[in-house]
């Protein structure tokens, strides 16, 4: 069906499916009981696209695509267009091109994770767009984020190794990171 895919994401509960494409082109599919897809939708988000996740909360799929912008759109209304989305951070001003390649989304918490060149994660509740950032030592580039729902901790991958970040969220719902990081080396380069 695809030749050129570039990420994939499944929903939280299994019954969605997000194809994306080099060219720019992010296909939804909802997948029977029986494995057959029926696509729901599919939306052009202007570049090749990088990562992809659901947030189920408010139904809608974020992408992060080549121009680094990171789009949302609703992914069950036909009309809705993809729109570029910010992240507002601690001293007001709001994040649009951050040079992503990377998304997590945490759906205990609420939170969007997302990441690439550098070493900052941007980490927003997307009901409110406002977030977080946090900063992971020596990297220069993250190259996957993921959440852990059950230790309220955020897995990120980076050039340089990886790291569990733990946080816990305050009355904004927002995450406060803890200093202590556990960073893991490898034991042998392949």
């Amino acid at each position: 069906y695809f030749d050129n895919t570039t990420a994939v994401a499944y929903s939280s509960y299994g019954e969605l499916l997000a194809v994306g494409g080099s060219d720019g082109t992010v296909t939804v599919f909802r997948v029977e009981q029986s494995g057959q897809a029926c696509e729901v939708r599919t939306v052009s988000v202007a570049a090749a696209v990088k990562a992809l996740v659901f947030e189920d909360l408010s139904r809608q799929l974020y992408v992060a695509n080549e121009n680094n912008m990171l789009v949302s759109f609703f992914y069950e209304v036909e009309d809705d267009m993809p729109v570029q989305r910010g992240v507002e951070v601690e001293d007001g001003t709001t994040v649009h091109n951050m040079c992503l390649s990377a998304l997590a989304y945490s759906e205990s918490a609420n939170l969007v994770a997302t990441a690439g060149i550098g070493n900052e994660i941007w980490v927003s509740n997307p009901l409110t767009g406002r977030g977080r950032v946090i900063r992971v030592r020596k990297a220069t580039r993250i190259l996957d984020l993921q959440f852990d729902d059950l230790s309220d901790s955020l897995t990120v991958f980076t050039d340089v190794g990886v790291e569990l970040v733990a946080f816990a969220l305050d009355a904004e719902h927002l995450p406060v990171f803890e200093a202590r990081t556990v960073k893991f080396s490898a034991l042998m380069k392949m």
